[in-house]
């Protein structure tokens, strides 16, 4: 993080985050973009424009779960990778495949 240091040059943004707080996630990347935060006229179009790419909604459609095994080597392979993201980031959502594990 020497080259990109947090919250100056680098915003990471977890999808499941967005997905459930779209309009806040919108404004934070305005306002680390330095940009003007949008009305609310197209705040509100932002958030209820149709999505765009179905390929995400198609491939569930066409997939099956994960085996059990084959998560668990997953997890174990990940676990150590996504606790450092965690703590750089401090955002213990990071930490999703050991929760998962764990149940």
């Amino acid at each position: 993080m020497k080259l990109f240091p947090l919250n100056k040059q680098l915003l990471v943004v977890r999808m499941e985050k967005y997905s459930v707080e779209m309009a806040g996630t919108l404004r934070r990347v305005f306002s680390f973009l330095d940009l003007d935060a949008p009305t609310e006229e197209v705040m509100q179009r932002m958030l209820t424009k149709e999505t765009q790419n179905r390929g995400d909604k198609l491939m569930k459609e066409k997939t099956r779960s994960m085996f059990p095994k084959t998560r668990k080597i997953l997890t174990e392979f990940y676990r150590p990778y996504n606790e450092q993201l965690a703590q750089l980031l401090n955002d213990d959502g990071y930490l999703w495949n050991i929760r998962q594990s764990n149940t």
